[in-house]
Formats: structure tokens, sequence, C-alpha cells
């Protein structure tokens, strides 16, 4: 009497790991599209991006340079060279 049903969809992976990225979780946003096989190549690709541009605007150059090299073949190198022309950062292009 009185009682209510409550029905839970799933949602859809795209909208999983753009929740994810909101909330600025870059590795688990991209496991999560690693796992769903419909999930484009270039989609993940375009999360490494995201994440390595997240990574360098918060400081962290090394490991923002560790997701852009996930990004070789797609993004041109010369976006990521500029960012890394300055002295104390050259040595992490060897990567």
């Amino acid at each position: 009497s009185g009682g209510t049903i409550v029905t839970l969809t799933e949602k859809v992976t795209s909208d999983k790991v753009n929740l994810l990225v909101q909330k600025n979780l870059y590795s688990a946003a991209i496991s999560m599209a690693f796992a769903d096989p419909a999930y484009k190549p270039s989609d993940i690709t375009a999360l490494y991006r995201r994440h390595a541009e997240h990574l360098y605007r918060k400081g962290d150059f090394s490991g923002s340079m560790d997701q852009f090299i996930y990004t070789i073949g797609s993004l041109e190198p010369s976006h990521v060279i500029f960012r890394y022309l300055d002295a104390t950062k050259i040595p992490l292009l060897a990567k």
C-alpha cells in the first residue's frame, strides 16, 4: 500500500567517462574507456591528451609527458615540443 517502484538504468560508457573527466579522474575514465570495446581508439587518445593538459596545468610536467606519449601519432609533435621548450623542461622531451 502506497509503495513505490524504483527503476535503475545504467548509463552508457561515454556518460560515465564524461562524469569521471568532469571530476578530473582521468585514470579511471581511461580504464573505463578501454574496458568498453565500442569505445573508439581516437576517443581514448583524446582522454590521454586531456589528462596530459590537466597535469601540465597543475605543474606536473613529468606526469604530463607520460600522458602525452600515449598521443604519439595522433597529436602534432609541435604541440608538445612547444610546451616543453623551457630550459628546465627540455630533458622531458627525451622521454
